[in-house]
């Protein structure tokens, strides 16, 4: 959108889909017809280098990565290399995992990722877009990289990452170990929210184990008992239910019984009337 009074110059992009209908406030729109990529690339990429106030480099970077042509990708690098916009950065390198993706930009994504004098937001989108390959050098990349990073929040983005990755088996492996051996809580406690939506013995084992433990830190079995409780009702019901009645510490029995009355399932619900009965 231009804006007369500030000399024509944009200062809005918005993307829409045209099968939609669309009520423009009463305004008369003027359809000029489709532009070619050629067009459309040439005219965004000059109000996303135009480091402009508010959100309208970085709209029209998404609005970009959106074309289906094979120049979108060297576009983007461009932004990502040299743009002075942080959030222009972050898109162009967040919009560079969509497959497929060349080997020169996976090194490009893997670069950012690793580099520290990058700022937190870009290497979080370079852990996104490395990612989105969901193959086996994603996933050995990115166990990797969680070892080598220090950030909590960079880990964070490592174990999102890791939980989207194709190879499941290969997942739960990772999703445990950090779950029963990092010194962090708050990691551990990430790991096994990915746990509680994956299906499988091993990660409803970890995720019983580290509930049931007396000795586990209590925010921690509460973490459990909330990732239980996204199983299938057949799985997390009766695992509930069994904590709800003989757990050691009353604030994961109460977290259990909480969770109980969200489920909706009739076993859950008998066993919450006869509690409330008693």
């Amino acid at each position: 959108m231009r804006d007369a009074a500030a000399g024509g110059r944009v200062v809005r992009v918005e993307i829409y889909n045209l099968a939609r209908r669309r009520e423009y406030a009463g305004f008369p729109v003027y359809w000029l017809g489709r532009a070619a990529n050629e067009e459309s690339l040439s005219l965004l990429r000059g109000i996303a280098e135009s480091n402009r106030t508010g959100d309208v480099d970085e709209d029209a970077t998404r609005a970009i990565a959106l074309h289906d042509d094979r120049r979108v990708a060297e576009v983007l690098l461009s932004l990502a290399r040299g743009s002075l916009s942080q959030g222009v950065r972050a898109r162009a390198v967040r919009a560079l995992g969509y497959p497929p993706v060349a080997p020169a930009t996976r090194d490009f994504l893997a670069g950012v990722a690793r580099d520290e004098r990058e700022g937190t937001d870009i290497r979080r989108s370079a852990i996104a877009a490395y990612g989105r390959g969901r193959d086996a050098q994603s996933l050995d990349f990115l166990q990797r990289l969680y070892d080598a990073v220090t950030s909590r929040e960079l880990k964070r983005s490592v174990l999102s990452a890791v939980a989207g990755n194709d190879n499941r088996s290969a997942v739960v492996s990772f999703l445990v170990k950090v779950a029963e051996q990092d010194s962090d809580i708050e990691l551990r406690k990430k790991a096994l929210a990915h746990l509680g939506e994956m299906a499988g013995e091993r990660a409803l084992g970890t995720l019983t184990e580290t509930a049931g433990r007396v000795d586990a830190d209590t925010e921690l079995q509460k973490q459990a008992v909330v990732a239980i409780s996204r199983r299938p009702a057949a799985e997390a019901v009766p695992l509930l239910i069994k904590l709800a009645q003989t757990h050691a510490k009353p604030e994961v029995r109460k977290q259990a019984l909480v969770l109980l009355g969200r489920t909706g399932d009739p076993a859950a619900i008998s066993y919450l009337r006869s509690f409330l009965t008693k």
